[in-house]
Formats: C-alpha cells, structure tokens, sequence
C-alpha cells in the first residue's frame, strides 16, 4: 500500500483477532505464562564466524520489563537457527542495522485492517530499516488465542525484520507467511514457526554483502488476512 504523503510502501503482517479489549493485557508479563520455547541448540564446533544484525528495539508500548526480555530472547533463537546472531542495540539507535519500534496502538493510515499486527516502510530504492509493531492488535490476537503478549510478541518482532531483510513477498509456510492461523499461533508461542531452509540462506547473504549492497532492491507488498487474498 502506497503512502499518501511519503511515497513509502508498508509490509503488514495480517493477523485474525478477536473483537474483545486488551487495554488491561498490553503490558503483558513473563509470568502470566509458562516460557515456551525450543529446546537448547546444540554447541558448534569449528564453524565459521557467525554474521550478527544490531536491532534497536524500542518500547513504545511501555511493555513489562519480564516480557520484553521474553520477546528478545525469542527473536534471538529465531535468527541463532539460520547462523545470525542478534545484537540488541541499547545506547544510540545509530549504532543499530534496525530498528523496531512497539508502539501502543495502530497506526490507522497504514494499518486500516482490523488484524494488522505489524508493519515495516520501505522505498523503491532500498529496504526499509524501520519496522513497527501494534501492542494492542498483538494483545487482542494473545488473547483470542489463549496465549500472552510474551507468547507472540517475539514472533512479530521476528517477521517484521525478515521484511527488512528478504526480498519482495511472503512464503506458503513458516514464519514469513503472510497469514497466520491458529496453529500457527500455537507454533509461534513454543518457538516452532521459523524462516525457511531458503530464507535463511537468503537472510544470511544479505548480512554478508551488507545493508543495501545486494542487488536492485524491491518494495515490500501488502499481507492480507484470512479470506481477503
């Protein structure tokens, strides 16, 4: 979808949620649900050094201090699987690749469908390097899921900055979909839903040849719920 004012184009994760408030669940915490998440990944050896992306991460959304940490430590095994590190950024955002911003409520303009979730701006000339996360749309679909914020905010977080870092589109599978179902929730909350083999090798190439030096960049399209593709 074409800004109106800026000529920026926004990628938003379209998510099913509930129509119930979740003023009260917006802060979320690490407690109010048992971490889910996969098992230690094995030690490796004799490997080559590993590619590291600074992300700066802000929390708009005044999160909990318990579930930020929790959502930090989800989108780092995510990226740890296809052999990148995450390097959270905490002094000045200049230091950092990327940036994320959770913001408390939606921003209507981009993010008019009822289950956007997140969005990342890009331009014709290069992929964006700012991406935004809606605290409200990722508390009402928790909720409607049986889950916390702790449980999904990671995953989002995590397919927000594939935006940023993949070329134009969405897969049929994983975390890169453009549509997630229930089962995809549950996935996501046990650290399950992940890039793809293809992804990954993606993902790891763009690291190597460094930010905006890979090649024509692509606008990112629109993602669209359940039903509405």
């Amino acid at each position: 979808m074409k800004c109106p004012t800026s000529g920026m184009f926004v990628a938003a994760l379209l998510l099913a949620t509930a129509t119930a408030s979740a003023q009260e669940a917006i802060r979320g915490d690490a407690g109010d649900a048992p971490a889910r998440g996969p098992v230690a990944l094995p030690i490796e050896h004799n490997q080559p050094a590993r590619l590291a992306i600074g992300v700066h991460l802000i929390n708009g959304a005044n999160i909990s201090e318990g579930a930020l940490r929790q959502a930090e430590s989800q989108v780092t095994r995510i990226y740890h699987a296809i052999g990148a590190d995450i390097e959270w950024v905490r002094g000045a955002a200049n230091d950092a690749q990327l940036t994320v911003v959770i913001a408390p409520h939606s921003a209507e303009q981009y993010a008019r469908a009822p289950g956007t979730l997140g969005l990342t701006t890009s331009t014709t000339s290069e992929r964006g390097r700012h991406g935004y996360v809606f605290a409200d749309r990722v508390a009402v679909t928790a909720r409607s899921s049986g889950l916390s914020i702790s449980d999904l905010l990671g995953p989002v977080i995590a397919h927000e900055m594939g935006h940023m870092l993949l070329p134009h589109g969405h897969s049929d599978q994983g975390l890169m979909r453009a549509a997630w179902n229930a089962n995809d929730f549950r996935l996501a909350a046990r650290g399950w839903l992940r890039f793809t083999t293809e992804q990954g090798e993606l993902i790891q190439a763009r690291l190597a040849c460094g930010q905006n030096a890979c090649g024509p960049q692509e606008h990112i399209t629109r993602s669209f719920a359940p039903g509405t593709r």
